[in-house]
This record gives structure tokens, C-alpha cells and sequence, in this order.
């Protein structure tokens, strides 16, 4: 009688991890609980610019998109948290950006014209006041801006994910001898 343990059984249930949560560690738990900081801490420019481009009504279309843009940045966290890690680390870097907020200018700008294109705002080139005048026009333009950042917030995540543990092996090649045979 063989009694060797049969390679094709599946694992035992104590060792095996079927429906459980793993744990996300201490950066991802930190960039959970600081999330609202690290995204307020993106609005300082965009909200000192635009905020006079808005009138009153787009206002609430604004307020609305950035509560929005706060709450999926959480509902990553425990949908995807490796993309959220990568995207909060990121949004460090984009926040210090604003020292010299040319990107921030340039996102805000194609914002600005994509909004206007959809007949959800209008050109202010001749001063006649606010250019957002619709909730509508505000939510775009916020989200459009909002968008753009947390992508860009992302790339240097993993840009940054990347220099900080390129020497570090790859998931399943920790060992360069393959398997073990006995």
C-alpha cells in the first residue's frame, strides 16, 4: 500500500483560504484612514482656480463629483487595494505637484474644453463671468479633472511601487531552482 501523499488532493481546509478577507497590511489600512487628507490635499489648486469659473448651481454639480471621486477612492481600497495602494501613493506625489501646478493647469484646461464642447459650459475668454452655469457643467468638468489626476496619481504609484522594490523577486520566482522532487 502507497502511502504517499497524493499531490492531485486538494489542500486541507485549514490551510486553504476560500471566502476569507487577507490581510491588506499597515500601508494599505494608513492610506485607507488617510485617504480624505491625501484628496483634499489635490483640490487646493484646482479649487482655488475653478472655483471662481462656477456659478452657484454648478457648485452642487461639483460638490457632488468630489464627494463621489472621495468615495471611490475608498470602495477601491476593498475592491481592488493594490490598485488604491498604488493610486493613494501616487496622489502623495500629485498633491506635492501643486508647488508648480502646470499639470494641474493643463488637466483643468482640457477639463474646461471638454465641458464646453458638450454645451455644459461657456467660453469665458471675454470676462462675462462664471463659465460653469449648470450642475451639470460642474459635475463634468470636477469629474473630468478628478479623473485625470487619480490616473495620473496612479502612473506614479506604480512608477514609484516600481523603483522602491524593483530588486525584489516576482511573485513565483522566488526560487530559481523550480520545483523539488523527492
Amino acid at each position: 500500500m502507497v502511502t504517499e501523499a497524493n499531490p492531485f488532493q486538494p489542500p486541507a481546509i485549514e490551510n486553504a483560504r476560500i471566502g476569507k478577507r487577507t490581510s491588506t497590511g499597515w500601508l494599505q489600512n494608513t492610506l485607507l484612514i488617510v485617504w480624505p487628507f491625501i484628496f483634499g490635499a489635490n483640490m487646493i489648486i484646482p479649487l482655488l482656480v475653478g472655483w471662481e469659473m462656477i456659478a452657484e448651481v454648478g457648485a452642487i454639480g461639483a460638490g457632488l463629483a468630489s464627494l463621489l471621486l472621495l468615495l471611490l477612492g475608498w470602495v477601491l481600497f476593498y475592491v481592488w487595494p493594490a490598485f488604491a495602494t498604488r493610486m493613494s501613493i501616487g496622489a502623495i506625489f500629485t498633491a506635492i505637484l501643486q508647488v508648480f501646478p502646470i499639470v494641474h493647469f493643463i488637466f483643468g484646461l482640457i477639463a474646461f474644453g471638454i465641458t464646453v464642447e458638450l454645451g455644459q459650459a461657456i467660453d469665458i475668454s471675454d470676462d462675462s463671468g462664471p463659465g460653469i452655469t449648470t450642475e451639470l457643467g460642474g459635475f463634468l468638468i470636477t469629474s473630468l479633472m478628478g479623473l485625470m489626476l487619480l490616473l495620473l496619481s496612479l502612473g506614479f504609484g506604480v512608477l514609484i511601487l516600481f523603483v522602491v522594490n524593483w530588486r525584489k523577486p516576482l511573485a513565483g520566482n522566488e526560487s530559481s531552482q523550480g520545483p523539488e522532487r523527492h
